[in-house]
């Protein structure tokens, strides 16, 4: 019997590096400056996504969903939204004419 990915990534070992205080502050240090970065040279580009969404529908520019993170700890996503402003309240209705079974 094989093993399934998810047990193959638990059992595999991670770089001895990851245990070093120093190289882990300097990976966070890159992350962060990084992310920064890009924020500022993509905000153009997401500010005419947000006329764009503001300009075509009603609702908020931005959805919200609750995401399960490392550990299982639940976190808050957040992306532009590309749907009608209630497609959560709409798509209970639809579950069973779209279901896939059968």
């Amino acid at each position: 019997m094989s093993a399934t990915p998810a047990q193959t990534l638990a059992n595999q070992e991670f770089s001895p590096h990851w245990g070093s205080l120093l190289l882990l502050a300097c990976k966070r240090g890159f992350d962060v400056v990084v992310s920064a970065l890009l924020l500022f040279l993509l905000s153009p580009l997401f500010l005419i996504l947000a006329l764009a969404v503001t300009l075509t529908s009603r609702g908020p520019v931005f959805y919200s969903w609750r995401v399960v993170g490392k550990g299982g700890r639940p976190f808050t996503g957040y992306k532009f939204r590309s749907m009608c402003a209630d497609a959560d309240n709409l798509a209970v209705g639809t579950k069973s004419r779209t279901s896939t079974s059968g």
